[in-house]
């Protein structure tokens, strides 16, 4: 789908995250020049995301349960062409002995996954300074 950047399979990151024998899945349809989501209906978006899914994943049609949608208008961090090369410089660059370490969501695809994994690579940094 040219509407939707990424998929997360949910259940695949553990078993708690759907009931045994089912899925959950999050589409996100990032920010693009030519079309303003914002426009569009809850279902509009909801079918968009089914389409794609149930292409990818034939086994998933006819098992549809529901969709939840939430808007987020401001809500990752818009990475340019050469952003992670020059958030690498910074890190590189930047004191490993220092006792405040950058961390955040931004340094990778945002994700609480990032986000904790991020914190984890600076506390490890302090602690061995």
């Amino acid at each position: 789908s040219a509407e939707i950047g990424t998929l997360f399979l949910e259940h695949v990151k553990a078993p708690d995250r759907a009931p045994a024998g089912t899925s959950l899945i999050t589409a996100f349809f990032p920010d693009q020049p030519d079309i303003d989501f914002a426009d569009w209906s809850d279902d509009r978006l909801t079918d968009t995301a089914r389409e794609l899914i149930e292409r990818l994943f034939p086994e998933l049609r006819d098992h549809y349960r529901s969709a939840r949608l939430k808007r987020w208008p401001y809500a990752a961090n818009h990475a340019d062409v050469g952003y992670y090369q020059a958030l690498q410089r910074l890190l590189d660059a930047y004191p490993a002995d220092s006792t405040v370490q950058i961390a955040g969501d931004y340094m990778a695809l945002p994700s609480q996954e990032s986000a904790v994994l991020a914190g984890s690579r600076a506390a490890a940094r302090i602690l061995a300074g």
